[in-house]
């Protein structure tokens, strides 16, 4: 791990687990790898029981400096990374990863805090690589899954997604940048938005991801994406199918709902996502081809 944080703290890293994901362990030493530059402190948060590896881990974590939080009892993400958030002591900025992504050789954390660089940029997602099965996506491609938000009067908001080739970049510092509403999960965020913006803590898990974007455009900040930039979504870690539908499928009709009953009142309702006609073929036949070559041909 990094030597203990110094006093002027640069990047906060905020993490949200649950006791049975080992994933956390790879994302702690890219972390430590891939800011070996940088002063930065973790904030996580984590639930009991904890195996014995993880409470081994985490006094060692809080020697260094970091901080931890082990809730006796299941804490929605919106509750846990808010908790997170009001903990934070003199950083600059936020990262906010998942617990099952890796800051790979790819991940280029500079060329994110370049763009943050500008006045007018308030967050800034990179791009997404996937490893093992998953979102629809072939093992080892990337993805940007980025759009502009459009709020309607008395109607719901629209996400419209852009084509990974038809996003127009600019350049700042010799980092290639797009200015983006909605991105995926990794993000880095200047500290002051906290001032304005929180997770809604009526979404305890489905859901949150675009409310807190929608939060985002409300409140007035810009968002850019750079594919300077890349890490890695690690599916391959998780536990089983199998289990990961008896952990996740249990509740996850009522998440939805409540989802549902929450942008309704907030927002006018879930926002629309609109693609171009191209976009959604392409979707669909890479989806096509991912099943192809999973399950092979069919034979007579």
């Amino acid at each position: 791990m990094q030597t203990e944080p110094q006093a002027k703290t640069k990047i906060a890293i905020i993490i949200k687990t649950t006791p049975n994901r080992f994933s956390l362990k790879w994302l702690l030493l890219s972390i430590e790898h891939a800011l070996s530059q940088h002063t930065y402190r973790l904030y996580i948060a984590d639930e009991q029981p904890l195996p014995e590896w993880k409470q081994w881990l985490y006094d060692e974590l809080k020697a260094r400096g970091h901080h931890v939080k082990v809730w006796d009892q299941p804490v929605a993400v919106t509750i846990a990374r808010n908790d997170l958030i009001n903990s934070l002591r003199n950083e600059t900025f936020v990262l906010r990863v998942d617990d099952d992504f890796e800051l790979g050789g790819e991940f280029n954390i500079d060329a994110m805090l370049t763009i943050l660089k500008q006045d007018n940029i308030d967050f800034c997602c990179d791009v997404e690589r996937q490893i093992g099965e998953g979102k629809g996506k072939i093992s080892g491609e990337t993805r940007i899954e980025s759009g502009h938000i459009l709020f309607r009067k008395k109607n719901r908001p629209v996400i419209k997604f852009i084509t990974d080739s038809s996003w127009k970049y600019s350049s700042f510092n010799g980092i290639s940048f797009a200015k983006a509403d909605y991105m995926r999960n990794l993000i880095l965020l200047k500290r002051k938005v906290f001032e304005r913006v929180c997770w809604n803590e009526n979404l305890l898990f489905t859901g949150e991801h675009v409310d807190f974007f929608l939060e985002l455009k409300h409140a007035g900040f810009q968002g850019a994406f750079t594919n300077a930039s890349i890490h890695l979504h690690r599916d391959d870690l998780k536990q089983s199918a199998v289990d990961i539908k008896e952990e996740k499928g249990l509740r996850i009709k009522q998440r939805k709902e409540v989802r549902d009953i929450e942008l309704e009142n907030k927002w006018g309702g879930k926002p629309e996502k609109r693609r171009s006609v191209y976009n959604r073929f392409y979707r669909r036949l890479k989806s096509f081809r991912s099943k192809q070559e999973n399950t092979g041909p069919s034979h007579e």
